[in-house]
């Protein structure tokens, strides 16, 4: 979050970005798919809920095992169930926008506060080694940051402001996109 919106009420804990909300392991079990709810699947558990209307899920289909389930992002708002793969592909999506609020469709409801990290943060093009060693400076282990660099590609860059203040003035360039969307498997 920006230091200058920390202390805005009328803002959610979520709309400002590092929003994933995953519940306690306790809470986990699986529920068999509701009638009238759309989708190729026989059961869900809830992932990240995020908010009522926007709810990450685990979906297992009939013939397959709980172990072999995918992640998916329901939004409320459009009644859609978007396929995600799996939970590797559910973080690392959620790390390249770096977690702002409904980055799970890359909607304009989170779009503007990517936009204003992007414009806060070291350029896209930086080569990857200022990048590995601005997170080394940072406090990152090199390896940590090679590793954190391998993960996020070119995103890592959103966790690095271009002059170190949280509050950097807009002057990125509009021909900066956010990362593609990556996941594989459908359900």
């Amino acid at each position: 979050m920006f230091e200058q919106d920390q202390h805005n009420p009328d803002q959610s804990k979520g709309e400002n970005g590092g929003r994933l909300a995953i519940p306690s392991i306790r809470n986990f079990a699986w529920h068999p798919r509701p009638s009238g709810v759309r989708g190729n699947f026989a059961a869900r558990a809830v992932l990240d809920s995020m908010t009522p209307e926007g709810i990450g899920w685990w979906l297992h289909r009939a013939n397959e095992s709980p172990k072999q389930a995918r992640t998916a992002f329901e939004d409320a708002n459009d009644c859609t169930l978007k396929p995600m793969d799996s939970l590797t592909a559910y973080l690392t999506m959620g790390a390249r926008y770096a977690f702002v609020w409904y980055w799970q469709t890359g909607a304009a409801t989170g779009r503007s506060y990517y936009d204003r990290l992007r414009r806060a943060s070291v350029p896209l093009n930086t080569s990857t080694a200022k990048i590995e060693a601005h997170l080394v400076d940072v406090g990152l282990l090199p390896e940590e940051a090679a590793g954190l660099y391998k993960w996020l590609g070119a995103s890592v860059v959103l966790l690095l402001h271009r002059d170190g203040s949280r509050t950097t003035a807009n002057t990125a360039s509009s021909s900066e996109k956010p990362p593609a969307n990556t996941t594989k498997n459908r359900l």
